[in-house]
């Protein structure tokens, strides 16, 4: 039994067809319509995710084109990662 194939964000299959995405997009979120033509500033997004549904993971159509905010709101664990955590000390207490 082979192990299940990984999906590659860094080939060269995959930057092309983000490439077409964000193409298709003009470089605009697809829900808010923010510009998204900086660096770091697009994501290009599975509608269904790779892990649900792998054989769609280079499908196009299954690709949208988000601003990091609207990936954030789509994504929970992604939202909360730059959230400020609040210092608290062995009592519990914030300091």
């Amino acid at each position: 039994m082979t192990a299940p194939r990984v999906f590659d964000y860094k080939s060269r299959e995959w930057k092309a067809l983000r490439a077409r995405a964000l193409s298709r997009a003009r470089y605009r979120c697809e829900n808010c319509g923010r510009v998204v033509a900086g660096k770091h500033q697009a994501r290009v997004d599975h509608r269904i995710e790779v892990r649900v549904n792998p054989a769609l993971a280079m499908v196009l159509d299954n690709l949208r084109v988000l601003c990091v905010d609207c990936d954030a709101a789509r994504h929970a664990d992604k939202g909360n990662r730059n959230v400020p955590r609040q210092r608290v000390g062995l009592d519990g207490y914030p300091f």
